[in-house]
């Protein structure tokens, strides 16, 4: 029996392919590895036969890292062919990001998945596929009834490649969870062919693709989000129009209105529940008491009171009933004016858990009172998180906005706020502020009982030269 390791890490060490070749000729005669991780080592295509040899032969591998490595087709073409060969094969994860091939691998790899039961991540990002290449791999999906997770990013796509994919996921019997194609030149037209296989149960990242936010691709985001199809989504480097976060925002105020019709709802049912339950309760206990009248009733001592325990009122069941964030919309090193932030606050108070991240995105002080404009409007109802990191606020406006919580923690709290366990939280990171200021507001936020307010403070080192 073979001696087992759990896994072996070498990152970016130079090993390659030589090196590399003689680890595996270890894994493969007197050694067995569950995780293998290997990249950034400029292994090249010198390693083919022992690759291949390895794949074939390899028992318990369930994890190999190959990224940023120069393997070439004829390598990678070896190793799923020798995967294929594997007569139990085990490979759960599997990244070939960065690692020189194109097409006839990506013929390869369609030919192999089919028979990788295991198969559940694969990440073939920043390669050389063309259409042809894409139409390849998503052939394989139809055929491969395990892989839940695929990410093939930073590689331009036509409308040919991604039909190509639509035509794949439309399987019923699919197993694809996630699609990762970020940064691969989509546009609008196609970011929304990619958007609309969008579900529950599937997600997309289409991130950093130029979008601007056309009509086309605007109204199908809205509509996934008022379908609840969009639980999480980010955009990176986009520049998005007005336009866009108008017609957004007012579709994350309807989907906020509508989950609170459905709490309320649901707390109305749970509180009749309870009164009926009261009422059978209390009608059994007055039938037991008719029935006991001649046993003797414990006296309570003078002086002491018994202890009985507060009735639940409708208040408790809604401390009781927390609501979940259903939504998250994060935007990260986008162009915004005050004016698409002002269009994407407008949300609030009737999307009444927000979590909106804005973060590198420019945003200067005006920012807080945007904000603060809108938190006013509602107080007592709204729960969730707004994320400002990274942005070019001053201590001045830090300062502006700890003082106004401090007034929304006192309405909060004098008003009876209906969402006790889900605080409100505003998050101010990565944001240049003295010592002195740091020092001084940190406490003061900690004293904030139904709001929250987080900053960090790295000091700078001044070295004299």
């Amino acid at each position: 029996m073979k001696n087992g390791l759990a896994y072996l890490i070498m990152d970016e060490n130079e090993i390659s392919a030589v090196g590399f070749s003689s680890l595996l000729k270890v894994f493969t005669n007197a050694c067995t590895v569950d995780t293998l991780s290997l990249d950034g080592n400029n292994i090249g295509p010198g390693c083919a036969k022992d690759l291949h040899k390895f794949a074939r032969d390899a028992s318990g591998l369930s994890g190999l890292y190959l990224a940023r490595n120069p393997l070439g087709e004829s390598a990678v073409k070896m190793l799923f062919e020798g995967l294929a060969m594997n007569e139990n094969p085990t490979i759960e994860r599997l990244s070939l990001r960065q690692t020189n091939i194109a097409d006839n691998a990506a013929r390869a790899i369609s030919t192999a998945i089919e028979g990788l039961s295991a198969l559940d991540l694969l990440d073939l990002s920043k390669n050389d596929f063309t259409s042809s290449g894409f139409s390849a791999l998503a052939s394989g999906l139809h055929s491969n009834k395990s892989l839940t997770n695929l990410t093939i990013c930073d590689i331009p796509m036509n409308e040919e490649s991604v039909d190509a994919f639509i035509e794949a996921l439309k399987a019923e019997d699919r197993t694809l969870e996630h699609l990762d194609v970020s940064r691969c030149q989509l546009g609008d037209a196609l970011a929304a062919k990619v958007l609309n296989l969008s579900t529950k149960e599937f997600s997309v990242d289409i991130s950093s693709n130029g979008i601007t936010g056309e009509v086309q691709f605007t109204e199908v985001f809205c509509n996934k989000i008022l379908a609840g199809d969009i639980f999480r989504w980010q955009f990176e480097d986009d520049k998005l129009s007005l336009e866009f976060f108008k017609k957004t925002s007012e579709a994350l105020a309807t989907m906020g209105r509508q989950k609170y019709e459905e709490w309320t709802k649901l707390i109305d049912e749970a509180w009749d529940n309870h009164c009926k339950e009261q009422l059978a309760q209390k009608l059994a206990t007055e039938e037991e008491e008719l029935e006991e009248t001649t046993e003797e009733v414990p006296q309570v001592a003078e002086g002491e009171e018994e202890e009985v325990a507060a009735p639940l009122t409708k208040k408790d069941m809604h401390a009781e009933t927390a609501v979940e964030p259903f939504s998250e919309l994060a935007f990260e090193d986008c162009v915004l004016d005050n004016e698409r932030v002002a269009a994407l606050f407008s949300c609030i108070p009737d999307w009444t858990y927000p979590v909106i991240k804005l973060t590198n995105c420019g945003l200067d002080d005006t920012v807080i009172d945007l904000l603060l404009e809108r938190l006013t409007i509602s107080p007592l109802k709204l729960a969730g998180q707004v994320f400002l990191n990274g942005n070019d606020l001053t201590e001045r406006g830090l300062e502006k906005l700890l003082l106004a919580l401090k007034n929304l923690d006192q309405i909060r709290l004098e008003g009876s706020y209906q969402y006790p366990r889900d605080q409100f939280s505003i998050f101010c990171q990565e944001i240049p502020v003295s010592a002195d200021f740091y020092r001084k507001w940190e406490f003061f936020a900690s004293e904030l009982q139904t709001v929250q307010f987080y900053m960090n403070f790295v000091e700078e080192i001044i070295i004299d030269v």
